[in-house]
């Protein structure tokens, strides 16, 4: 094929004809003029090396004008991924396929009728792994992977290896499409705090369904005798003074401690992590991202709290009653509602004790929820639609507030306050201490400000497995908190 002369030499043509002026000169000249040629496709590389740079360079963001009610400019923010992505909403399909456990059945069948009754003639299949937990996730985890599976997962965050890194694959689709073009589903009805632990990197993968806040609870016996008043338990830095002070004070006495034995139970870590605040890794960077001081706080508090002896008096029975009963405990960590407003909370009063209840601060003084389950739509399912409806049911009113598990909180804000009438009314028996207790909770529920997901292997093996030998004197705290910090560093960029 012959191309037409443009009349200018390209640069090959140029470097073919220096090599034919070369091969015409003296012999002693043509060491000097190689190494010219060398430096001339040194130079050339360089050039064609900034130039694949430059076009990998990210394009300036580009940015949205926030508009009042009048239309009127009142700020501006970078538009988020799926704002700059074209999206078309999936077509209707007469089928679905969602996975059920004994965790999920209690909500997910209601919402299924819901369904069945407002679009008939879509046929669903129901996959029913009863008690089978590990079956469950084996399953669940092998068939995403291969492109397969259900086309509405309702899980839990354990049930995945680590649910950040499942996200960053892209195997979810993302959400956001969904509902903004969705002129029925109003995110403003939602818990935001709790939602936004299902974002990564701009993109909603996860729609939290469900979430836990455990409460530190106490007697007002026990705060007299300490002298503790409300406002030492209300920021991240006074409750670790507070914490720190008692501790001091019993420190040769050790049925005495902040919180119950973890060595025999784990709840302390499992609640101190994520409630506390402090994050292991940043999911967005894929970096370590511990706060060390105030992390050295917090294990120093647990140091404490871990037995080294078996035999002595501290036991795991003491978690919830006997332990503040004896006052032996600072705090118990009730993590349902049933202990909160009348188990525990009616042994205290029966004993003439006043219970009391705080939440974790965390590091920003504010209240961290685990999110205990949640929804995603696969990106290679075929039956997308019907998923999103299924999930907007689970979402309603009938079900986050009539049919969710009582020891779990909605993430539909109107459903708290239904979901705690619905359990004071389960007991038929209506005391002042309870209504007083439940529009505490309430109060403590409402005003979440983060949510997190716990992955297993870092919060609750990793801690463990290195900050034991510093309980046990047998490091110091900057050489297990380096071990630490190297194992999470090479977790992170697995």
């Amino acid at each position: 094929m012959m191309l037409k002369d443009s009349g200018k030499k390209t640069n090959m043509g140029i470097i073919r004809e220096r090599i034919k002026f070369i091969m015409k000169i003296p012999k002693n000249a043509k060491s000097r003029m190689i190494v010219v040629i060398i430096f001339i496709f040194m130079i050339i590389a360089m050039f064609t090396a900034l130039q694949s740079c430059e076009n990998e360079i990210e394009p300036d963001p580009v940015i949205i004008e926030i508009l009042d009610e009048r239309g009127e400019v009142i700020g501006t923010r970078e538009a988020l991924p799926f704002e700059l992505e074209s999206f078309d909403m999936p077509e209707l399909t007469d089928k679905f396929i969602v996975y059920m456990n004994f965790r999920t059945e209690y909500f997910l069948i209601p919402a299924i009728n819901i369904f069945k009754a407002k679009y008939p003639g879509v046929e669903i299949e129901i996959v029913n792994f009863d008690e089978a937990e590990e079956e469950f996730r084996t399953i669940l985890t092998t068939e995403l992977a291969a492109g397969r599976g259900p086309d509405l997962v309702l899980a839990q965050s354990r049930d995945f290896p680590d649910i950040y890194k499942t996200m960053a694959t892209g195997i979810f689709t993302d959400l956001n499409h969904f509902i903004e073009s969705d002129n029925e589903f109003n995110m403003s009805e939602y818990n935001q705090a709790v939602l936004e632990a299902g974002v990564l990197r701009g993109r909603r993968y996860l729609i939290p369904i469900q979430y836990n806040v455990p409460i530190l609870m106490t007697t007002q016996e026990i705060l007299d005798a300490e002298g503790i008043n409300s406002a030492d338990l209300s920021t991240f830095d006074n409750f670790i003074r507070t914490a720190e002070k008692f501790n001091e004070k019993y420190k040769d006495n050790p049925n005495k401690s902040v919180f119950p034995n973890w060595h025999t139970n784990s709840r302390n870590v499992r609640n101190f992590f994520p409630h506390i605040g402090i994050n292991l890794i940043d999911y967005q960077t894929n970096t370590v991202a511990i706060d060390k001081t105030k992390f050295k706080n917090i294990m120093d508090i647990m140091k404490k709290t871990y037995i080294r002896d078996e035999g002595i008096a501290v036991r795991s029975n003491m978690i919830e009653y006997e332990g503040l009963k004896d006052k032996n405990l600072l705090f118990s960590i009730e993590s349902t509602i049933g202990w909160i407003f009348y188990d525990t909370n009616d042994r205290l009063a029966e004993n003439n004790l006043t219970p009391q209840i705080f939440p974790y601060p965390n590091i920003n003084n504010g209240v961290t929820a685990d999110v205990q389950y949640f929804a995603a739509i696969p990106k290679s399912s075929e039956n997308q639609i019907n998923a999103y409806n299924l999930l907007k049911i689970i979402l309603s009113e009938d079900i986050q507030a009539e049919t969710m598990y009582i020891f779990e909180n909605p993430v539909l804000k109107s459903a708290v306050r239904k979901q705690a009438d619905r359990l004071l009314n389960s007991r038929g028996t209506h005391r002042p201490r309870h209504t007083e207790r439940m529009n505490e909770y309430i109060n403590i529920m409402t005003n979440i400000t983060s949510a997190k997901m716990m992955p297993y292997a870092p919060y609750h093996v990793y801690i463990i497995e290195e900050m034991i030998p510093y309980f046990n004197g047998a490091r110091s705290f900057d050489d297990a908190y380096a071990r630490l910090v190297n194992r999470l560093e090479i977790y992170a960029s697995e």
